[in-house]
């Protein structure tokens, strides 16, 4: 207190402040420099009562307009309002204006009333009404709106009622047109009569075809009304149609043209030529719906149509006869063959598994017995000589068998040590199981270290090299046996020998031993206290010795050693002279356990572990601090020499010390704690309140009205104000919006999308009751296009595609599953004659069953054409159809064939063996050969299928006297005569007017002739006997032949081959396939 002083040597009494100024000297928490509180007292003696920033105080904002707001930037923290500073509500935009602030009504006047950031807010005072107009075309979507003070980004429209606000030229009003929309939005799309529309015909059964004369202006196929194309004569006929397939049987026109069931109608059978009523026919056929005369088989390939028995059903017999038709005489497994083995190497056994049933012997099929074993070697056979050659010479399933021909002895050798037992062995061809030495003398094969030899193996009991001894000194495997007199398991290292086992003195397997007189002494012995080398190290009664005691080290004599330097010692040595242990200072006599703690001389005095203990001689009193902040706990102290740990406050009175901010004199804060220690938790206006706002129906928003407090209290207990409905606890700013009627989020619009319980309605552009996949907005009921609930429409333009919707084989995915063209191709395409539909690239086409090829690539009428007989068999020349004999004895012989080339790569061949019957004339009359070959296509003549001829095999042309090789028609002759360049055979003739000439077309035989030819000389060619006298006349007498004195023409009897084939191009229908072949020899 000021001027009350005295001059002491040490605080006496009240008089024990060394500092004055004091202006309370009745209150202790009054003196300067103490902390200022709200408390109308002058806390530190500067001559002011609560001053700003005081402990307590409250933020009070700068409020001009005096509207209850202040100026977020403006405030200042007291014990009480002081104007300007009157308000603890902040966040006026503009604190000249009372009608600024807040929570105040927003109003269409340019200037932001509430002070949100936002001018003439959504919903403001005075709004008007706009719609969303995404694409500008002056009208909005009706369920789309918003109310403000002008147009607003897309929300400008006045007008609503846009059913595709995407699209500016569909609004209410507009001129409808075929483009799959609802142009005017009264919510039909494409109806009949739009601009664009085309004619449709009605098609009730679908086939693409409509009624003449009933028609409707569509955008597109609508119902019945499906048919582009009119001329159905049978509209109640899905197969009957302009252009369909006509069907054999039916009794119907189905391609309205006005006949029924006419020759060749789809589903028509073939009927083969059959002559002999055997059921096979020949080439030539008709395409009937039933048989009719001749043409009355169903199967072709008859190849002799004068006898049943033969046909290609026929059983083959071995009699010279083709009796199957398949171009083979007396084939394997005939009818009476017999069974010939293959034998290869000619020794008359044959290979049991390589057989032939042959009506006879053919190649190798020669040998009626089998068991040949080897049919590359005419050695090997059954009952041969068996020979050491590594093969089974005699067919008896062994090889090179005991005995054989020059086998060698070889030994029985089970040990495998390469020595065999002499009594015991077998001629070989080679080593057979146990029998493999060479060598004999073995005395143990069942042991393979056992032979002559062999090392001798310490321990093993045998004799291992056969000497006949066992287990001998310096055996293989020989140990070091040491002289061990005193029998303790160790001897003299410099005296051992090297045994199979121990033998007596040499029985121990260590040395080392320093007395082999005593037992008691060898290197695994215990070092004891006995005065002796126990374990011959060198050492007597070494530290560790057993019977030993532990000694701790003592330099300052007091009886205690330091615990951690020890030895166990026979006897007390040097300053190892202590039995007790925990001298914490081995140089302090004064300090050891159990002498007297002292405070402030920095020594553990009593060996404790803790240097001046509390309650050491002369300590002091400290209290408890946990949080450290300089005021302990009443009633928990230590008398220490300074502070220790927590131990440190010299003032108590902290009324919660696990907290460094709650103390005496601390500022109260919102923490639910009593900050300042006076008894009082979290007052109104505390610092850091929050702003609580009164909510009735306890959704968690409240009304403007507000209180600052650190928890909310009664109804003022939200932290959010904006409810626009505070008795309904499920309408609040940022509640779910439900399917309800009400502004549930309080954003001034009602059910919008994406509410709860809304539906997924899919934009649906082509009106075909489903929406496009990915187009869904979920609403409380339909808005315009978005009207369907099902989507999965992959191409909302069409109302034909759909998942709903037939698939067509177009290209297109009609019904949205993903693929395309996948449907049933019969449903896509319809039947197909002679094969089944495919769809392929969105185009209907065929797949024709074997034989039927579609030529004119014609749908309607399927795979129409068919391959003819030949196609089977007379693709090739090897393969070529026999067609028989045709002379030209009498007036010659013809043969005409019908065939047909399809495809277009298709050939046809045939082999015709053509006969030059003989012509004879006499010398003065000679023989004319009438011998002439004509091939030749009679349809078609314009080449586009033609010829080649081959003269006696598959590679020799034609010479032609008229047409080409690759021709319609080729012709071979002899029946004229060319005596100038020697050709012709009519009459046969030639000049021979020197030797040597080239042989005339003819011969001859004069009389005498082969006499003269037999003398060695031919006078008329000048040729050797044998060229001369051959042919009609080669014997060995006179010229007696009936046939002398004639002359014979050339015999040109041959096999001719024709291919038929398609020179170019490609046949557009069937007719074009076809050709007639006519053959003729003599004519």
């Amino acid at each position: 207190r000021p001027g009350q002083t005295k001059c002491l040597c040490a605080p006496s009494g009240a008089y024990t402040s060394t500092q004055g100024s004091d202006c309370d000297d009745n209150d202790g928490t009054i003196y300067p420099g103490a902390q200022e509180r709200c408390n109308s007292k002058d806390d530190d003696c500067d001559g002011h009562i609560d001053p700003e920033n005081s402990v307590g105080c409250t933020l009070w904002y700068m409020d001009s307009d005096n509207d209850g707001f202040g100026t977020s930037t403006s405030s200042k923290c007291l014990c009480s309002p002081s104007s300007p500073y009157t308000t603890s509500k902040s966040g006026d935009c503009n604190d000249s204006l009372p009608t600024v602030f807040p929570g105040a009504p927003e109003v269409c006047n340019n200037i932001d009333d509430n002070c949100n950031g936002v001018v003439d807010d959504e919903g403001a005072q005075n709004c008007i009404t706009y719609y969303y107009d995404h694409d500008g075309d002056g009208y909005g979507v009706a369920s789309n709106w918003k109310c403000y003070c002008a147009p607003t980004g897309k929300y400008s429209a006045l007008q609503a009622g846009d059913c595709n606000d995407s699209d500016y030229s569909v609004y209410p009003g507009q001129i409808e047109t075929c483009n799959g929309r609802d142009d005017n939005c009264d919510g039909i799309t494409d109806p009949p009569g739009s601009s664009g529309c085309q004619t449709y015909y009605l098609d009730v059964d679908g086939d693409g075809f409509g009624v003449s004369g009933n028609t409707r202006c569509q955008c597109g196929p609508s119902g019945d009304y499906k048919a582009s194309t009119p001329g159905d004569c049978n509209d109640g006929d899905r197969s009957t149609y302009p252009g369909a397939p006509e069907l054999c049987g039916d009794g119907r026109d189905n391609n309205c043209d006005g006949r029924t069931d006419e020759e060749g109608c789809s589903g028509c059978t073939n009927y083969y030529r059959d002559e002999d009523g055997d059921s096979y026919g020949i080439e030539d056929f008709k395409c009937l719906s039933a048989p009719q005369g001749t043409y009355r088989a169903t199967r072709k390939g008859d190849c002799n149509d004068s006898d049943s028995q033969i046909n290609p059903g026929a059983q083959e017999v071995c009699d010279g006869k083709d009796n199957n038709c398949n171009n083979s005489v007396d084939e394997e497994n005939a009818q009476g063959c017999i069974t010939y083995y293959y034998d290869f190497d000619v020794d008359g056994y044959g290979v049991a598994a390589n057989s032939k049933c042959l009506c006879s012997m053919s190649g190798k099929y020669t040998a009626t017995v089998a068991g040949d074993c080897n049919d590359n070697d005419s050695s090997i056979k059954p009952g041969a000589t068996e020979v050491c050659n590594s093969k089974d010479d005699d067919c008896d399933g062994q090889t090179d068998e005991e005995g054989a021909l020059n086998c060698t002895w070889k030994y029985l050798d089970n040990d495998g040590d390469g020595y065999g037992v002499t009594s015991d062995r077998k001629c070989l061809c080679a080593a057979v199981g146990k029998y493999t030495a060479d060598i004999g003398g073995d005395c143990n094969d069942s042991n393979p270290d056992a032979r002559p030899g062999a090392t001798e193996v310490c321990g093993n009991g045998v004799d291992d090299n056969c000497d006949g001894r066992t287990d001998e000194e310096g055996c293989g495997g020989c140990t070091n046996y040491y002289r061990d007199d005193d029998q303790d398991t160790y001897g003299v290292t410099n005296d051992k020998r090297c045994l199979s086992g121990p033998q007596s003195p040499y029985t121990a397997t260590r040395g080392g031993d320093c007395n082999d007189s005593d037992a008691t002494v060898n290197p695994g012995v215990i070092e004891a206290c006995n005065n002796k080398d126990d374990n011959c190290n060198g050492a007597t009664d070494e530290p560790g010795s057993t019977g030993c005691s532990t000694f701790y080290l003592d330099k300052d004599t007091d009886t205690y050693g330091v615990s951690s330097d020890s030895q166990c010692l026979c006897a007390p040595t040097g300053q190892y002279t202590a039995t007790r242990a925990g001298d914490c200072d081995d140089n302090d006599a004064l300090v050891h356990p159990g002498a007297v703690e002292r405070c402030n001389n920095n020594k553990d005095d009593d060996c404790d572990g803790v240097i001046d203990n509390e309650g050491c001689q002369g300590c002091i009193t400290y209290y408890y601090d946990g949080d450290s902040d300089g005021y302990g706990v009443n009633g928990n102290s230590k008398c220490l020499t300074s502070p220790s740990g927590k131990y440190s406050a010299l003032v108590a009175g902290d009324c919660n010390d696990s907290d460094p901010l709650v103390k005496p004199g601390a500022t109260e804060i919102c923490n639910s704690k009593d900050d300042n220690c006076d008894g009082l938790t979290d007052p109104e206006n505390t610092q850091g309140c929050t702003q609580w706002y009164y909510d009735v129906d306890g959704d968690g928003w409240g009304v403007m009205q507000s209180k600052c407090l650190c928890a909310p209290s009664g109804l003022y207990r939200a932290q959010n104000a904006g409810d626009c409905n505070d008795t309904n606890a499920q309408v609040y700013p940022g509640a779910p919006e439900t399917c309800n009627s009400l502004d549930d989020d309080c954003d001034m619009q009602v059910d919008e999308e994406g509410a709860q319980g809304c539906t997924n309605y899919y934009l649906d552009g082509d009106n075909d009751r489903y929406g496009r996949t990915g187009s869904q907005r979920c609403l409380c009921q339909p808005q315009g296009l978005y009207s369907v609930v099902v989507g999965g429409d992959c191409d909302d333009s069409n109302p034909a595609i759909n998942p709903a919707a037939a698939e067509r084989c177009n290209g297109v995915d009609d019904n949205c599953n993903g693929v395309v063209d996948d449907g049933d191709p019969v449903a896509m395409c319809g039947n197909v004659q002679n094969g089944r539909p495919v769809c392929t690239n969105g185009v209907c086409g065929a797949v024709c069953d074997g034989g039927y090829y579609d030529v004119n690539h014609n749908l309607m009428d399927g795979c129409e054409c068919q391959q003819d007989q030949y196609d089977t068999s007379g693709n090739t020349c090897a393969q070529a159809v026999d067609l028989g004999t045709l002379s030209d004895a009498g007036s010659g012989s013809t043969r005409s064939i019908s065939g047909r080339i399809v495809p277009d790569s298709d050939q046809d061949w045939y082999k015709v063996r053509v006969v030059d019957t003989q012509d004879t004339g006499d010398l003065s009359n000679p023989g004319r050969d009438r011998f002439n070959v004509r091939v030749r296509l009679t349809n078609p003549v314009d080449g586009s299928i033609r010829l080649n001829v081959y003269w006696g095999s598959c590679s020799t042309q034609i010479t032609c006297l008229s047409g080409s090789f690759n021709s319609v028609e080729t012709q071979w002759a002899v029946n004229f005569s060319d005596q100038t360049n020697n050709l012709g055979e009519n009459p046969c003739i030639g000049p021979v007017t020197s030797p040597g000439q080239a042989p005339i077309l003819w011969y001859c035989c004069k009389s005498g002739e082969c006499d003269e030819c037999r003398n060695n000389n031919c006078p008329d060619y000048g040729k050797q006997p044998a060229e001369c006298c051959g042919g009609k006349n080669n014997n060995n007498v006179d010229c007696t032949s009936p046939e002398k004195d004639l002359r014979h023409c050339a015999d040109e009897t041959t096999t001719i081959y024709i291919r038929v084939f398609r020179n170019s191009g490609q046949a557009s229908n069937c007719g074009q396939t076809d050709y007639a072949l006519d053959i003729g020899v003599g004519l």
